[in-house]
């Protein structure tokens, strides 16, 4: 069979010009072969979108998917309730989801203003629920109180992950102790706002489940921390 001498193409010997470029097929075309470079060796596919480009790609599918669906809870609740009652709880959460994503996206090389902004975010909301209900009741005794020691305790676990040279079994120990912690406080606080003084309940419980395989991971970081465990527990 002949082949085109432009583009290399192969063509029926009864034709005069090439169908794929339109070139004009000569009397010596069934001589030339494809001629060299006109296809690579290798076909990669060209990725046209920048990494500012997907960002802002997901910024618009995230915005326009929380725009929907806070529309959606508000026609919903009209359509069923003829007023705005309990959309308006379920639309401040859905706004609550978009502003933390964007902010993640937005202030993804920042940590810290990340968990600011979060912070923020999150203290806002806590606000408007209480408001919600009627009069701002519990936000300043319960509800900010357990969002700051929340902040601390994380604040605490960042900087003892990023402090200890060596991290394995460690890290869900210590995982373990600051949820211990934050149940203590949220039973104190609630136990303070429920009967106007200190007491614990449930948290004891917590704290007698927790204790146990916590200190066995601290123990077993800390006393095989130079053995190979592998060995230990022949995997």
């Amino acid at each position: 069979m002949p082949y085109c001498t432009s583009c290399g193409v192969e063509v029926d010997a009864s034709v005069s010009s090439c169908p794929l470029c339109t070139s004009a097929v000569t009397e010596n075309a069934a001589d030339v072969r494809t001629p060299a470079g006109i296809y690579p060796a290798t076909i990669t596919k060209s990725d046209t979108l920048t990494g500012e480009a997907k960002l802002r790609l997901a910024r618009e599918i995230i915005n326009f998917i929380i725009a929907a669906s806070a529309f959606m809870i508000v026609v919903i609740d009209l359509l069923l309730t003829r007023s705005i009652s309990w959309s308006k709880y379920a639309f401040i959460s859905v706004v609550l989801l978009g502003i933390l994503a964007n902010g993640a996206l937005v202030l993804r090389r920042h940590p810290v203003q990340v968990g600011i902004a979060t912070t923020l975010s999150l203290a806002v909301y806590l606000f408007l629920i209480d408001m919600f209900s009627g009069a701002i009741e519990w936000f300043l005794i319960l509800g900010l109180p357990i969002l700051l020691l929340f902040v601390v305790l994380f604040v605490i676990m960042v900087v003892y992950i990023r402090t200890t040279r060596r991290n394995g079994l460690n890290i869900p120990a210590f995982f373990l102790a600051d949820a211990t912690v934050w149940c203590v406080g949220i039973d104190m606080l609630i136990h303070i706002y429920s009967t106007g003084r200190f007491g614990l309940s449930w948290s004891v419980i917590v704290c007698v489940a927790i204790i146990v395989p916590m200190a066995v991971l601290f123990f077993i970081h800390y006393r095989f921390h130079a053995l190979d465990m592998k060995k230990v527990f022949h995997v």
